[in-house]
Parts: C-alpha cells; structure tokens; sequence
C-alpha cells in the first residue's frame, strides 16, 4: 500500500474513533455569542473641562455577560494648540474612578484608577507592557527600568505624540486591569438584574494630569462599550428563574482594588486603614511626591520614595499579628518580598521594575496576607475587628527628600449575590 494511502486509512481511523459527530456540545444550553455595542448616556463629547462623567446602561441581546470582553473604543480629538502625548499608554491613564452598579448596588468603586493601573503594569513583563501600549496609543520608548524617567536617563516608557488637530481611535480592555468584575470568569446573569447593569468612568479633572499640554489638550468623541452577550437556550434561563423564584441564590466571588491616599508628614508615619474586609489578600504601598512630578511624571505614574533610601522600614498589623514578624528593613528585603507577593520570584514571569529604579521612582512595598498564596480562595485575613495598621520608619529626614504623600492599594475579595429581590454586595 502506498504511503498516502497508509496515511489517509490512519486519519480516517482516527475521525472514526473520535466520533465528533455524535459528541454532544461542550455547552449545549449556549446557543450563540453576540458582540454588541453601547453608546454613553448624555451626549457623545467628553473632556475634563466639559462632561467628565461617562455612563453606559448595558442592555443586552442575551441573558449573559461576558465581563472579561468589556472593553471601551473611543476617538480622541487632538486640539489646535499643540500636540499631544499622554503619560500612560490607553484610555486607562485618562479615568480617575470606575464604579459598577448591579440592579441599582454599588458592586465596584475603583478611586485612583490611573495610579492603580500604572502599578499593575509594573508588575508585568516589558513584552507584555509592550502589548499593552500598542493596544492603545502605541509603543515608543521603554525599557526593563519600569520608570517613566529612567535612572540612568534612557529606556523611559514613553509613547507617540499624537499631533494637533488630529484623530486617534483606541479601545482599550478593563480585564486584567482595575476593575476586579471585568477580570473574573463568571457570566454575569444580566437578565435576571431588576434594575439592569450601569457602568460608570469618571474623566481627570485636568487635561495636565495625564498629558505634556493643559487646558483644552484633548476631547473624547464617538465613545461606545463593546462587550459580548451570551445566549442560553430558554430551557436552562427556565432552570434559572425557577432557581431564584425559589429562594435561590446566584453568587460571584470578585477580587477586587481600594486605593485610599494618606499626606506624609514625617519621617515616620502610621498608616490606619479603617475598612472592613474579610478578606483581605495584600497591600502595596507606593508614594507620591509633588517635588518631582516633572515632564511625564504625574500623580498616575510616579512611585516615588524621594531619594534612594535603605533605611526605610514597613510593618503591617491587624489586631496582634504582625507581618512580617520583625520589620521589612532596606530595599533589598522589600524589593524580594514584592516579587515573592506578586509571583514572580518562583515563575517564568518576570515584572517591569529594575533594583536601580526600584528604590528611586519604581517603589512599591508588598505585603502579603494569604495563609495559602496562588492556590485557595479566601485564604486572606480579616479587618473587621480590627483595622490594619501600617508603620513606616525611616523616611528621610529632610523634607525635600522625603515624599509628600502615600497611596495605599488593598486587594480583597468581595461576594455578588443576586437573588429574586435584588444584588446584594459583601466585602
């Protein structure tokens, strides 16, 4: 027998044994996917000096939404004065807070939704930091510094001019971003939400905090929210409205980010955290100073601990433990337990930050509080007897040199409960 025929026996064999004909679906109650556009309630023009406030009613096709497809396609209009470059690589740099509402529940509150992303991609690779700018305005400059402003004066991440009276289309995804319900897996069950989905972005107040020009630098027009609705055969939406008719319950678990912003008075400083969590996962404390926000550093980028500083000392308390043990002392302890909070000491994965930059302008301490880190849910520790405390030593002494204010970023996991009478949300 010839080879081709050898061959085409062995793979007819092989379909045969297969049997996809008679295989049911993997997902038979899914019956299609649509990819549906949302135009912004109020007018289709949005800038910081006009209507900052975008807000989408996300009505769907389908009796699920695919959170993880949401993401927000927008024209930015350039003005007449002089051209443009923003500071951070998406429409992501221009929103200020994020805020979800199910069935009339506030379910998300992301304040400092800026600062909070450009911190999310200093934890990622150059590679994939690369990919995140080309998906936005483009890919400039940047190097494994991390920094807006490297160290050594090359490798900053910067990104294209956009010149004046011009027009840039974008889109940019909320998954893998700040927005914890736009990066969990779950369907969200749209159709059985009474008051329906609203999403919610907040613009800058200015145009000077994500750009080199001020007033009047840019306008966002022909704004939509693209995300995929899922239909289900009628028999399992059925199943699923009898479920909650009867007392049932449809839970998703979120894991979510708070920012809270503290003034820096000394050079040592005790950070009180009043919120109530169970369960709290980590939290990373960055600082901001307005003595160098100059060129592309803003409040949205810039981590910045004043001067190189290998005195300075982290410990977090919640009631009468203590993490860790004895203080977080110097940049090389705190730079290894950020990589050992974040994954990547023991992964392939490697983060955007270098040990120059690390303890000028790319400074993030990591506490983690996970009993069982990476592999169980809920395995983080609670506020709500006690509050969470953090004590910081060792700030310069000198004013100039020290920084002038600290962001501290909680992550937590939150509970979405939908029932017959409405969204409940537990923290």
């Amino acid at each position: 027998m010839a080879l081709e025929q050898v061959l085409a026996s062995s793979k007819s064999a092989l379909i045969s044994s297969l049997d996809f004909a008679g295989a049911p679906p993997i997902a038979s109650y899914i019956q299609r996917r649509n990819q549906i556009q949302l135009f912004s309630a109020g007018g289709n023009s949005f800038s910081p000096e006009g209507v900052k406030l975008l807000r989408f009613n996300v009505t769907t096709q389908g009796a699920f939404l695919d959170l993880q497809s949401m993401s927000l396609k927008a024209t930015c209009v350039v003005g007449a004065a002089s051209p443009v470059t923003f500071v951070g690589p998406n429409l992501g740099t221009l929103i200020s807070e994020m805020r979800v509402y199910l069935g009339g529940t506030e379910c998300e509150r992301t304040q400092h939704y800026n600062r909070t992303e450009a911190l999310l991609h200093r934890l990622v690779s150059v590679d994939k930091r690369k990919q995140l700018a080309n998906e936005g305005w483009g890919y400039l400059a940047g190097s494994d510094d991390g920094a807006q402003t490297a160290a050594n004066g090359t490798g900053a991440w910067t990104y294209p001019e956009l010149a004046a009276n011009s027009q840039t289309t974008v889109v940019y995804r909320f998954a893998g971003g700040p927005s914890g319900i736009c990066s969990q897996k779950c369907y969200l069950p749209a159709a059985f939400i009474g008051a329906g989905v609203v999403v919610e972005l907040l613009l800058t107040n200015t145009c000077a905090e994500v750009c080199t020009q001020a007033a009047g630098a840019y306008t966002l027009q022909d704004i939509r929210l693209l995300v995929d609705a899922v239909e289900v055969d009628p028999s399992f939406s059925t199943s699923l409205s009898k479920h909650l008719l009867g007392g049932g319950s449809l839970q998703i678990p979120v894991k979510q980010y708070q920012s809270t912003f503290f003034s820096i008075t000394g050079p040592s400083q005790q950070l009180v955290l009043a919120r109530s969590m169970t369960r709290c996962n980590m939290v990373l404390i960055t600082f901001d100073d307005t003595n160098t926000r100059t060129g592309v550093n803003r409040q949205c980028n810039l981590f910045s601990l004043g001067v190189a500083n290998d005195a300075i000392k982290v410990q977090a308390q919640i009631g009468s433990y203590l993490w860790p043990d004895h203080r977080q002392d110097g940049l090389s302890e705190m730079f290894h337990r950020l990589l050992m909070c974040v994954g990547v000491a023991n992964a392939s994965a490697t983060c955007n930050i270098s040990k120059a930059t690390f303890g000028t302008n790319s400074y993030i301490c990591a506490t983690d509080f996970e009993s069982v880190p990476g592999q169980a849910h809920a395995s983080g520790q609670s506020t709500h007897q006690s509050p969470m405390t953090l004590d910081i030593s060792g700030l310069s002494a000198t004013q100039a040199d020290r920084p002038t204010g600290a962001y501290v970023l909680c992550w937590f996991e939150g509970l979405i409960t939908i029932e017959q009478d409405g969204v409940s949300y537990a923290i």
